[in-house]
């Protein structure tokens, strides 16, 4: 089948152009979930959302950061009354499930625009292709066998998100005043006349769903899975249910989701900035005409005044990503060699849509 039958077949929209401003009032009147939304780049989402006039509903485990943050967002000028914090433990399917249907019954008009599926952890365990003997065992050969591994990681980034986009699935579907007929079109510009009443699901990823991150095999595998759902997901979404599908995948930012371990390792080398992944993931929610696409957000890399390109490894090495956006092969992720950057640019944050 064509390339251009498939795109049409799942609804897929032209690439993003990252250069448009960001409209974020767009997201007014929208009720937005958010799984992990009581800190890091949940809480980060909530607060610019809620500014723009956006009602939120805030799943978390933390419940006192949780409520702070409700409190918070209340009080910011011009925001809704209307934001909600809900416990919601992403790892059981009996909490999300109750937690979507107290969203849907908080929701103002009585449905979901948007669902962030952003919960996730760490690994909480480095050792995992060291498996040692099992503990109190009183043996050191190879007859007691290695302990249980602590999954928790894979519980939370895969199962959990695999549960938010079934639930998403369904209640996206039953939004009141949407339509499948409406996916893709693009809002009045403008931002004028009532909410445009949406069916989005926005994966949360990360650099990781696009290579190893060392010492992280659980949290490598969890995204990189998570990359696998966008991909299925995008494909049957549009057509079964009217949903959009995207996914977001920023690069290592300093929030509580890094261990201590790899911010020691961090030290010196330039990060992901939280500012740049709430814009494109602004960009993703706000903007209705963005079906099926990805964003990776990287921090600033530093472009040569020669004109040469730098090699993917000494990116790497200085903290830097960008992606082979400009070469006309369609948004690939920049792995097979050198990374054409424009001429004249000194420093910039890679924002980059992907396939």
């Amino acid at each position: 089948m064509p390339r251009e039958n498939v795109v049409d077949l799942i609804r897929q929209s032209k690439p993003i152009d990252v250069t448009r401003p960001v409209r974020s009032d767009d997201v007014r009147g929208r009720t937005i979930v958010i799984t992990g939304g009581a800190s890091g780049f949940g809480a980060s989402f909530a607060r610019h959302w809620a500014a723009h006039g956006a009602y939120l509903i805030l799943g978390d485990i933390q419940d006192q950061a949780g409520e702070a943050l409700v409190a918070e967002l209340r009080s910011i000028p011009g925001a809704s009354p209307h934001q909600h914090y809900r416990h919601c433990d992403v790892a059981s399917w009996e909490s999300q499930d109750a937690f979507f249907r107290d969203a849907v019954s908080l929701s103002p008009h009585g449905g979901l625009d948007d669902v962030v599926a952003n919960a996730g952890v760490s690994d909480n365990d480095f050792s995992f292709c060291r498996a040692e003997e099992k503990r109190g065992a009183g043996k050191s050969d190879a007859t007691t066998g290695p302990d249980k591994p602590d999954l928790k990681c894979l519980d939370i980034n895969l199962v959990g998100t695999a549960y938010t986009a079934h639930l998403a699935m369904y209640w996206l579907a039953r939004n009141p005043g949407s339509t499948a007929s409406a996916l893709g079109r693009p809002r009045t510009p403008g931002g004028g006349g009532p909410p445009h009443r949406d069916r989005h699901l926005l994966l949360v990823g990360s650099v990781a769903s696009l290579w190893p991150v060392a010492q992280a095999t659980q949290y490598t595998a969890s995204k990189h899975a998570v990359l696998g759902l966008f991909r299925a997901l995008r494909g049957v979404a549009g057509w079964q249910a009217g949903v959009r599908v995207n996914l977001l995948c920023p690069y290592i930012v300093a929030t509580g989701i890094v261990p201590p371990v790899a911010r020691v390792a961090l030290a010196g080398a330039a990060v992901g900035h939280v500012d740049a992944a709430v814009e494109a993931g602004t960009r993703l929610v706000a903007d209705a005409s963005i079906v099926g696409r990805a964003l990776v957000v990287g921090p600033k890399v530093r472009v040569r005044d020669d004109g040469e390109t730098y090699e993917v490894t000494e990116l790497l090495a200085q903290g830097g990503f960008a992606a082979d956006h400009e070469n006309g092969r369609g948004g690939e992720m920049a792995g097979r060699g050198a990374v054409s950057l424009r001429r004249g640019r000194r420093m910039r944050t890679t924002t980059s849509w992907w396939r």
